[in-house]
């Protein structure tokens, strides 16, 4: 692969994505607003996240350490030699790069922050439909379903000039599923909503991560450019199970850091009140009414870093909102509350 290639897959211009990260050196933020270039406060671990690639891992993902840097004196490393794992680090197990501020030593290895990635431009138009057979539209950025279209669907819209984010249920379990099976009875908790088969599921599970993991194999065998993660506020809701802000934060770090290793990019689906929390994780963020409720002002912290929000309204096309987008460079766009395809009016 040429290296003009490759920037071009990190500037987001192609519009079939297989590489995460994997740009020669690091990636070319120069299209992206000032604030994701700089470290705020001149801090080190500003971004905290650092990867080493190394040579790859077993099966066949490439980061085989990552740590999150909660300040210059304490970490946590979530993956380490190709495991995912979960462990408190200080002072003394790692040590930051005082000339260059994008490295730490870990290990005896060198570990680089995990620079923002924009595989979809900051201003994008997009289309999206859960239901129903896929609609042809200009659009560049397609969110459909992961189970419901087949591969030769998604070879087909990458064909035709699409980038396919693939949406999932991360968060519940849903009986129609093909992997339905494979949920435990202690995973399955209380109904999302009065009478509805749909429930929520316990992410403290092991198994439940395990099912979420081989639905991303599943995905990226079909040819999903990336995913976008539905139901990831159990915390927010009346589960079953004592679920706090803090094992949500985690386990939707999971999801990305999973995502991640398998070269895909993610999406954070709603979840204001975690946006500014899970920025650095997730790569876009997807966002429904958030005009319509005031809510848009609270996922900033993604196109201060140079990422996308695609944001879908179910009202009638306003002129102002469109107005709004624009200057907050927010891609809106206007569905059916069904997505269903039967409507598709963009702001752009």
């Amino acid at each position: 692969m040429s290296l003009i290639w490759r920037i071009s897959l990190c500037l987001g211009l192609l519009v079939s994505l297989s590489l995460f990260q994997n740009c020669t050196g690091a990636v070319d933020l120069s299209s992206v607003s000032s604030s994701a270039k700089s470290f705020s406060n001149g801090q080190p671990y500003d971004g905290k996240i650092f990867i080493n690639a190394g040579s790859g891992c077993p099966d066949g993902t490439f980061v085989e350490s990552r740590i999150e840097l909660s300040n210059e004196s304490t970490a946590t490393v979530v993956r380490e030699n190709c495991v995912n794992t979960e462990r408190t680090i200080s002072t003394g197990d790692f040590s930051l790069n005082p000339e260059n501020h994008q490295q730490i030593q870990f290990n005896n290895k060198t570990l680089v922050k995990e620079l923002p990635f924009t595989p979809i431009p900051l201003r994008s138009t997009w289309y999206h439909q859960l239901t129903g057979r896929l609609q042809s539209t200009n659009a560049l950025v397609y969110a459909i379903d992961m189970f419901e279209n087949s591969a030769a669907d998604i070879q087909a819209m990458k064909q035709s000039g699409h980038i396919i984010i693939c949406n999932l249920s991360a968060g519940t379990y849903e009986p129609w599923r093909p992997d339905a099976g494979a949920f435990l009875a202690s995973d399955i908790g209380n109904p999302v909503s009065p009478g509805s088969n749909e429930r929520w599921t316990d992410i403290r599970s092991t198994n439940v991560r395990s099912i979420m993991v081989a639905r991303m194999d599943l995905g990226k065998s079909k040819g999903c450019d990336g995913f976008d993660f539905d139901s990831v506020d159990g915390y927010a809701n009346s589960t079953g199970f004592p679920l706090t802000m803090q094992m949500q934060v985690a386990y939707n770090k999971h999801l990305a850091f999973s995502a991640h290793d398998r070269h895909l990019i993610v999406a954070l689906r709603n979840n204001a009140e975690l946006a500014e929390s899970l920025v650095d994780s997730y790569d876009l963020a997807i966002v429904e009414q958030c005009f319509e409720y005031n809510e848009c002002e609270r996922f900033s912290a993604f196109t201060q870093k140079g990422k996308a929000i695609l944001a879908a309204e179910y009202t009638p096309k306003s002129v102002n909102q469109c107005s709004a987008a624009n200057l907050a460079s927010i891609s809106l766009a206007y569905f059916s509350s069904a997505l269903d395809g039967s409507r598709f009016e963009s702001c752009q």
